[in-house]
């Protein structure tokens, strides 16, 4: 994978990073690798080193803004993530998270937050995890949307809705 420095990418282990250097290093006391050096988004002390060898397992490019339109412009055909119990749905979210697939990220907070209305409806509420789940959900794909849509995370909730509303007009 060709990267240019403070090119943005999404690692799946930390989210939007950007792209440092590459450096050779040793880890293991025996074997000099060449590393892809990453900084997350959301911290300026950690830093991540990605084998070049496995990289492109591991590290992906940011979508396009034409792919975050037509991502968007999808959500009402994507179908909620299948949910199980408690248990199962600790894999289930795990397995979710970390595939870096925004469509499969997607379909799950849609779950959760139809679980999430369902429940506050009977005056419940989603457990931790369900919780947990979707923020680490939104958090990832706001993210993403907001540096390649270049507006603040914090506005991606409304762009999304507003572009989905202004496409049923």
């Amino acid at each position: 994978m060709e990267l240019l420095p403070n090119e943005y990418v999404m690692y799946h282990a930390a989210g939007l990073c950007r792209f440092k250097e590459i450096v050779r290093r040793c880890f293991d006391g025996k074997t000099q690798r060449d590393y892809i050096v990453l900084e997350p988004e959301d911290s300026d002390k950690s830093i991540y080193y990605v084998p070049c060898d496995t990289a492109d397992k591991r590290l992906r490019r940011l979508m396009t803004k034409e792919e975050i339109y037509a991502l968007i412009d999808s959500i009402p055909d994507i179908a909620p993530c299948e949910c199980g119990d408690r248990n199962e749905n600790k894999l289930i979210f795990s397995s979710v998270l970390k595939s870096d697939d925004c469509e499969k990220i997607i379909s799950l907070i849609k779950s959760l937050y139809l679980k999430r209305e369902d429940r506050l409806s009977r005056g419940g509420h989603l457990t931790a995890a369900e919780e947990n789940a979707m923020k680490a959900a939104e958090h990832t794909v706001y993210q993403e949307f907001a540096a390649v849509l270049d507006i603040a995370p914090e506005s991606v909730k409304d762009f999304i809705a507003e572009r989905i509303e202004g496409r049923r007009k």
